[in-house]
């Protein structure tokens, strides 16, 4: 292997180790990583109903994709299960990212 295929398989491996610390840290929620994303279960973050300080916003960086609707709703309709899990999936992903 020559000097660049190992400064890039080098480059790689770092981030790899640090996206995996990433996600160790997750306490509230797991997540998956598949062809370069990074998945988590809906129904383990958030619900269809909850208060005002727990409502789903989008941040512009770092955010949540969704596909279509989830159960009937759409992003802005969705909550968080509490607080902690709110803070804990909002601070890894958009590090993730």
């Amino acid at each position: 292997m020559n000097y660049s295929a190992q400064q890039i398989l080098f480059v790689y491996k770092k981030e790899k180790k640090e996206i995996n610390k990433l996600i160790s840290k997750l306490k509230h929620t797991k997540c998956k990583q598949a062809y370069g994303n990074f998945y988590f279960n809906v129904d383990e973050i958030f619900s269809e109903t909850g208060t005002k300080n727990l409502k789903y916003n989008y941040v512009g960086c770092g955010n949540v994709c969704f596909l279509g609707n989830i159960k009937g709703k759409t992003a802005g309709e969705l909550y968080y299960k509490n607080k902690f899990i709110k803070k804990d999936f909002a601070i890894s992903y958009i590090s993730l990212r």
